[in-house]
């Protein structure tokens, strides 16, 4: 059985929205500066907004210099004497070094609103720092594009559009929400991206529920791809609520969240307000060429097109930087989550667990026409969570999202029975096993 039948397995990721239906809406990243920073649109003037910037932020900054110049002559002719104006000329230069640096760092990273507060005053001595800021971000392409609009949005080099999902029906569950009814007409296609849309109306529960990864995993991630991820610009595809994004920043890597679902990335947006989160896919990334070190999935991989994620991975990121795949799996062996295996597996009418996570997508990317060179390793970690948060880490996979509620609800309330009978504490240690794939850009 393959991977995306694994209820272990499946987060959200990034498969488009049907071709035809029409755009989602959902959080976008903050209102950006003149012509734009991580989100540009193309269009609305954008050459005439960007030279704008460039030309008023440069003459603003030389215009400034002069009134400083002014002020300068004013301190000599007051005769304020040399240490005073030493001291005047260096705080002006430290606070312009600053500025400069805050406001570069603010291109990519939303800053934190009480650092903000605290740095108005520096900022205003400073100013002229900024505004040489703006200039200079404006000479380079910014690191994103519009993913959204049709006129704007340019599929890599090799590329084929998405096909048209087929019409699905769908029914109530008991929460009131939409959830998705298979039929004998469904495609495969349409069924995965059903799927893959379903885990908008759980994001809440997705984030409280499902296992993050443990240090191990990053160092294993920095070890195979010969870089660290401290300053490293990250692309995190498929970020679903942040749970990867959360661990990645934590390691010092400057990242960007691309995730197509709109529940998923409110959710995101309110655990990580200061991460930016855009709306796209893998399969046609919003960024522009050579502008990431690291382009990482987690739990993400299989629900894209890998002919077309691959050529947009290695589009995105820099010579030598790398495309890094990972999966939390059940561990094997571990008796009572075998036994909740089968019974998954039985009530689901499929082997909805299977082997290891990483051999699908393996095969599917050597399978291309240039395979990427793959370097694999498996890191062990385990997490004690209660009973109720283990459950409703079962029922946030797509596997239960889309079936009907009431069935779900009986299947786990038996599960909580049988699991607190064998754990009377109430308390589980789910085991897992992390699988990894890395690849370098050449």
């Amino acid at each position: 059985m393959s991977d995306e039948n694994r209820p272990a397995r499946d987060e959200t990721g990034t498969r488009a929205d049907p071709a035809g239906s029409p755009p989602t809406t959902g959080p976008r990243p903050e209102p950006l500066r003149f012509f734009g920073t991580t989100w540009v649109e193309h269009d609305g003037g954008y050459a005439l907004r960007r030279a704008g910037a460039a030309v008023g932020s440069l003459a603003a900054a030389a215009g400034s210099c002069l009134v400083l110049r002014f002020a300068w002559e004013g301190l000599r002719i007051a005769g304020t004497g040399t240490f005073v104006n030493v001291l005047v000329g260096a705080m002006f230069a430290v606070c312009t070094a600053l500025a400069f640096r805050h406001t570069w760092d603010g291109f990519t990273e939303r800053p934190a609103p009480d650092r903000e507060s605290s740095l108005r005053g520096l900022l205003a001595i400073g100013f002229v720092g900024s505004l040489l800021a703006y200039f200079l971000r404006s000479l380079t392409e910014a690191p994103a594009r519009d993913s959204t609009a049709p006129s704007t949005r340019r599929p890599a080099p090799g590329t084929r559009p998405a096909p048209p999902a087929a019409p699905a029906t769908r029914r109530k569950g008991a929460a009131g929400a939409d959830r998705v009814g298979h039929h004998d007409g469904m495609t495969a296609s349409s069924s995965h991206a059903l799927r893959a849309h379903s885990f908008n109306a759980a994001a809440a529960q997705y984030a409280a529920a499902r296992p993050s990864y443990p240090p191990a995993l990053l160092d294993a991630v920095e070890d195979l791809a010969g870089r660290p991820l401290a300053g490293a610009r990250v692309v995190d595809v498929g970020a679903g609520t942040g749970i990867s994004s959360a661990v990645l920043r934590v390691r010092g890597a400057r990242v960007v969240g691309v995730e197509p679902g709109e529940g998923m990335a409110a959710e995101f947006h309110r655990g990580l307000p200061e991460v930016p989160v855009v709306r796209g896919d893998g399969n046609a990334l919003p960024f522009a060429d050579g502008s990431a070190d690291f382009v990482t999935y987690a739990q993400s991989w299989h629900w894209t097109d890998p002919e077309r994620a691959v050529p947009e991975a290695l589009r995105v990121l820099r010579p030598g930087g790398a495309l890094a795949l990972w999966w939390n799996t059940t561990a094997p062996d571990v008796p009572w989550s075998e036994r909740q295996r089968e019974r998954i597996q039985h009530h689901l009418g499929f082997d909805a667990i299977g082997g290891r996570a990483g051999e699908a997508p393996r095969a599917a990317i050597e399978a291309l026409d240039e395979p990427l060179d793959l370097a694999a390793r498996s890191v062990a970690w385990s997490r004690h969570v209660p009973v109720d948060t283990h459950l409703a880490n079962i029922g946030s996979h797509s596997m239960f999202l889309v079936r009907d509620d009431d069935e779900s609800a009986a299947f786990l309330a038996e599960e909580r029975d049988r699991l607190l009978a064998e754990f009377p504490d109430g308390s589980v240690e789910e085991c897992y096993v992390v699988e990894l794939l890395v690849a370098v850009a050449p």
